[in-house]
């Protein structure tokens, strides 16, 4: 299934506001599956880094990037005209050559996942197969429980995007 493309979700400056936020915050290794964050960082494959601002609903950071992860997750519902609640805010910071695993977001039947950027690079995206590269303000919507994985850039020095899992 073919995700929904929402454009210009958030205006240029406003991204760059989320982006100079992100830049001066801690991050963890990323992992997609069940390696832990050590095991990862001695793998062969550099996997990027994540911070999880909202797990299950409840706030895991008192930050302002809850604050626009919510904001666009307002937009993207009002667009998409479903009722939702927002599940996770987990934003990804991936360098030249980082790579994730295929995985779910969810298993749940009943959640959607929106992969947020928040500038445009030759990174991306694979959902059920088929590669979406990065533009700035674009959400790709799709179901949780679809198999993905993000690609670093090769060219860009680093990309930044907002996984959000809405609860349907």
């Amino acid at each position: 299934m073919k995700p929904t493309l929402l454009n210009n979700i958030l205006p240029h400056q406003t991204n760059q506001k989320i982006i100079k936020h992100l830049a001066n915050h801690y991050w963890f290794v990323a992992w997609d599956n069940k390696m832990d964050r050590l095991e990862r960082l001695f793998s062969s494959k550099n996997s990027g880094f994540n911070l999880v601002t909202m797990d299950k609903g409840k706030p895991q950071l008192d930050s302002v990037l809850n604050v626009y992860g919510e904001m666009i997750f307002d937009i993207i519902i009002e667009r998409l005209q479903i009722k939702g609640t927002l599940d996770r805010v987990y934003w990804n910071m991936y360098l030249k050559n980082s790579e994730g695993d295929y995985h779910q977001d969810r298993p749940d039947e009943n959640c959607l996942s929106a992969l947020y950027n928040l500038h445009t690079t030759d990174g991306g995206v694979e959902i059920d197969g088929k590669f979406y590269g990065d533009v700035e303000s674009q959400a790709k919507v799709f179901k949780s429980n679809t198999l993905h994985m993000g690609f670093g850039p090769k060219k860009d020095n680093v990309r930044f995007n907002l996984n959000l899992v809405v609860r349907t």
